[in-house]
This record gives C-alpha cells, structure tokens and sequence, in this order.
C-alpha cells in the first residue's frame, strides 16, 4: 500500500451530481448530472478538473424542448492528514463557467437559444475512502451562479474512479 502523503498521482474519475433546483413554478426538483473529472494528486492535496453535463426533454412529435447544461470547474481539495478506517474527511474549492443551451423543436422547426459562459464557483466537503488504487467518494456542495435558483445550489456528488 502507498503512502498517500508522499507520492504524485493521477486520477480518473465518474460521477453522479444530484442538484437540487427550482423548477417555473418555484417547485423543487432533483436533476442528475453525469460528471467526469481528470486531475493529479501531491500528497494531500488533489486537483481536478471536471466536466458536468445535464440533458432533460419533454413535449411530444408536435411540440418538444430540450435543454442542456453543462459547466467545466477547476477544483482543488486538500485531505485530512488524518483518516478513521481508511476514510479521509476532505473539503475543496472551484471555480469555472456553465453554459444553458434550450432547443424548441415545432413541427419540425428547430429553433436553439442558448447562453454565453457564465461564471460560476463552488464549495465542497466529504469524504474519501483511501484505498489504493481506486477512488471513491461523497461529498456535498454549494453551487453559484448567475442563473442559479435558488442561489447557493445544493449539490450530492457521488464519484468513483482510479487513481495511480
């Protein structure tokens, strides 16, 4: 087993990102955004850049729209030097952009709406199983943004992965 305070690593990561929002009607909902992320690892520090992306349709042959979300981070963690039972409490810090894209489709005219990049950070704290080899954590997020409602957004992130 390595010693996870000495060595660099690099890591791939997959995950699911439960975001609670506010849907027209001020009703919440839970959507699920797929999330990959890639980064490296110098003792208890980890840096990661990740991908977030959300896709949701409704409507029928006649009338539909789709929208499609999807915001990039740079985030950095720094790891308890301290774990219970190989889990390592963790908090973390991002910063990156997310982009809105809305297609309307009426019989059969397509039409996109879509936002510019906007700015948006986060804050993060969880917990890491420390195993060598493979990855896998739960953290829990607040999440900012321009379009954001409601603002923080509070976010579940569940990620599995290898690191090396």
């Amino acid at each position: 087993s390595r010693n996870r305070h000495t060595n660099w690593g690099a890591m791939i990561l997959a995950g699911a990102d439960l975001r609670g929002e506010r849907d027209v009607n001020a009703n919440y909902m839970g959507l699920t955004y797929r999330n990959l992320a890639a980064g490296v690892r110098y003792r208890q520090w980890n840096f990661l850049i990740e991908s977030a992306k959300f896709s949701q349709t409704s409507g029928n042959a006649t009338l539909s729209v789709e929208k499609k979300v999807q915001d990039i981070l740079g985030w950095a963690y720094r790891e308890s030097e301290q774990s219970w039972h190989h889990i390592s409490p963790m908090i973390g810090a991002g910063i990156g952009a997310y982009k809105i894209k809305v297609e309307t489709t009426l019989s059969g005219t397509e039409t996109d709406d879509s936002t510019t990049w906007k700015i948006m950070g986060g804050a993060s704290a969880g917990f890491k199983l420390d195993l060598p080899v493979l990855w896998v954590s739960l953290e829990a997020r607040l999440l900012v943004g321009d379009e954001f409602d409601p603002q923080p957004t509070l976010s579940g992130l569940a990620r599995l992965g290898l690191w090396f």
